[in-house]
């Protein structure tokens, strides 16, 4: 295997680990907090396919309710984090689309403003450099 390519896949598998990571630990955090106001996230509840368990009662649950939460949390902070993602790609490249629109539309609307500048500096030179010509035959040395 290429030496390059291994290491982008070492590099990606490593991402994706710390990211899952991350995200069973915020799932773990948002679990425990919602054992501490089950008035306010009573009525939340993780179904998963037929199994329904109560967001604060997770660790009361059982093992298989509290695996179940855990994983369906967990799923929903990447989901979360798939969007964030999907969201700042998208504006990175409107935001690139725009800086080319309005490259163009300065080049556009400057192109005039510069071929006269570069014409005025031309007729400048040649008049200047013609002028110097004609000086330079008139002189008379007396």
């Amino acid at each position: 295997m290429n030496r390059t390519l291994s290491t982008a896949l070492r590099t990606t598998a490593l991402v994706t680990a710390v990211t899952v990571v991350v995200a069973l630990v915020l799932a773990l955090i948002i679990l425990s907090v919602a054992q501490f106001f089950p008035d306010e996230l009573g009525s939340g509840r993780i179904q998963w396919g037929d199994y329904s368990t109560p967001l604060a009662g997770a660790f009361s649950s059982g093992i298989l309710g509290f695996l179940i939460a855990c994983g369906a949390v967990t799923l929903a902070v990447l989901i979360g984090f798939a969007a964030i993602a999907f969201a700042i790609v998208v504006t990175a490249l409107v935001l690139a689309a725009t800086a080319g629109a309005l490259t163009l539309s300065a080049i556009v609307v400057g192109l005039p403003l510069i071929l006269l500048v570069a014409l005025g500096w031309w007729l400048a030179r040649r008049n200047k450099r013609h002028g110097a010509m004609i000086n330079a035959g008139s002189v008379t040395h007396g």
